[in-house]
């Protein structure tokens, strides 16, 4: 695994596909060689806001559990609240406000934030 933490996929560290394709079993073994949960990729992208955007809720799930800072912002100011009620991954947007993630968190462009993007999706509970 420590191979795969230093390899670079078109770009990203394993962690970051492993996130976006919701390979729980692979994520594992990564943080279990101390890859860095946080790590930005591009965008600025953590495998907490990739998960988050593709609705994998068990990846969502397993990564706060591990710690993962679920307020960190991409360049574009969206958290992984943000891109999970924007996707409309309604148990994912369960998950991290259960975290306590910040609702409040506003894009850099036009100061959308994840409320916003709920109510447009017709979530307003």
């Amino acid at each position: 695994a420590d191979f795969l933490c230093r390899a670079k996929l078109g770009g990203a560290i394993a962690l970051h596909p492993a996130a976006a394709s919701g390979d729980l079993e692979l994520m594992q073994a990564l943080l279990e060689d101390r890859a860095d949960i946080n790590l930005d990729g591009p965008g600025g992208n953590t495998p907490l806001l990739l998960a988050a955007q593709e609705g994998h809720a068990d990846m969502v799930q397993f990564l706060c559990n591990a710690r993962a800072s679920f307020d960190h912002a991409r360049n574009d100011g969206a958290t992984p609240l943000t891109v999970a009620a924007h996707g409309g991954h309604e148990q994912a947007v369960r998950m991290l406000c259960d975290a306590e993630a910040s609702i409040n968190q506003q894009m850099k462009s036009g100061g959308a934030t994840p409320l916003h993007f709920a109510a447009r999706e017709g979530h307003l509970e």
